[in-house]
């Protein structure tokens, strides 16, 4: 993108300063990628940009320490409202280990700065639509909805002209490590 605009080295993008080494290649994997849904493209836009309305969106408009709505935890962070809430831990758990098998050093922080592996596309789908099953179901998260809803994503995607089929069997893989 910078190259189409002509942009010198020197300008940066106001998100560059929001995320540890932002790249824009995996930003475009989340918001740009055909076999990621509508909806889940739509939401990872916006919590890119961080315009998606949570509870620290909301407690910076107020002037007020962030409270979690699921458990009543103060002074939370974006890690508690996805991984570390006691409504989203087992699923946030769950998560963690399917991305460790593809690179043990995984962490909260990278998933949330939208860090994926350019190697491993079905990353980028899984994180995405972990991301917005949590932020979607929050209140009634448990691990069999979210595997439920997990399989019925990768029967979209065995149907979409756009997914290889590496990619199917990446992504099959993923949700039965998920299931394990």
């Amino acid at each position: 993108m910078k190259n189409e605009l002509n942009i010198t080295v020197d300008f940066h993008m106001k998100i560059e300063d929001v995320y540890n080494d932002f790249s824009l290649n995996s930003a475009l994997q989340f918001t740009h990628s055909k076999i990621i849904s509508l909806p889940v493209r739509s939401y990872m836009w916006k919590l890119i940009h961080r315009i998606q309305f949570t509870e620290i969106e909301e407690a910076k408009v107020k002037l007020i320490t962030p409270l979690c709505r699921s458990c009543g935890e103060e002074n939370i962070d974006r890690i508690h409202l996805y991984f570390h809430c006691e409504k989203v831990d087992d699923i946030g758990r769950k998560f963690l280990r399917v991305l460790r098998v593809f690179d043990p050093q995984y962490s909260c922080d990278e998933i949330l700065n939208f860090k994926g592996k350019e190697e491993h596309p079905q990353l980028f789908w899984f994180i995405a639509n972990t991301l917005f099953y949590i932020d979607k179901n929050k209140r009634r998260c448990n691990g069999d909805l979210y595997s439920a809803y997990m399989r019925s994503e990768l029967e979209t995607v065995s149907l979409s002209r756009f997914a290889d089929d590496d990619m199917r069997t990446g992504l099959r893989i993923m949700v039965e490590l998920l299931e394990a």
